[in-house]
């Protein structure tokens, strides 16, 4: 039966086994890590971290941490750790309270994108992206409403986001299938987008 079942995830990216081992070392231990760190724009940092949680979101590993630098709780691409030490100086933050913080953080808003204020955002599906959505759960607090108008059958689903970045891009797979409802700056986002896709349609056909 083993031999018969297989977990894939859509991406798998690989992860220094040596960071990956230090990082459990700094949680079990209760120890600062100082890391080296690329961000996505290819500029390097040093940072001074207190690991918190290790999280694997759809097949990519994040480190969750209170940064000395930010002075409040990042996520860090494991990825994009480049190497790490862990420290003999004990974390400052350890008490039940500050771990309760971090649960409520970590869940937040809907993906990856965690921290600071969230807000309501709205996204519509039809045909088979309705059918498809309907069957899956993606934030504990979504709201789904369902409706028929001249096109159709649709679902509405409402989650909160911290950044709205992973849920643009989710709805954005569905193409024409799905649209961007609510707020105003969410749905702008969705129309820049298309537009910027149709000026690469545009500008594909003079290569």
């Amino acid at each position: 039966m083993a031999d018969r079942i297989r977990f894939e995830a859509p991406s798998v990216e690989a992860v220094d086994l040596e960071v990956f081992a230090g990082l459990c070392r700094g949680l079990r231990d209760a120890k600062i890590v100082e890391l080296s760190n690329v961000s996505l724009a290819g500029e390097p940092s040093r940072r001074r971290v207190e690991a918190e949680r290790l999280l694997n979101y759809a097949g990519t590993w994040y480190l969750v941490a209170f940064d000395h630098h930010r002075g409040a709780l990042r996520t860090f691409h494991l990825g994009r750790i480049a190497s790490l030490t862990v420290t003999g100086d004990p974390v400052t933050h350890s008490d039940p309270a500050w771990g309760a913080h971090v649960d409520t953080w970590t869940t937040s808003g809907f993906g990856i994108f965690q921290g600071g204020p969230t807000f309501l955002a709205t996204a519509r599906f039809r045909g088979a992206a309705e059918r498809l959505v309907a069957g899956q759960r993606w934030h504990p607090d979504q709201r789904d409403a369902t409706g028929v108008d001249a096109r159709g059958p649709w679902r509405e689903r409402t989650v909160p986001v911290a950044d709205p970045r992973e849920l643009l891009g989710r709805v954005l797979s569905f193409g024409a299938e799905a649209q961007a409802v609510a707020p105003d700056s969410f749905r702008q986002l969705w129309r820049d987008e298309i537009e910027r896709m149709a000026v690469q349609v545009s500008a594909s056909g003079t290569d």
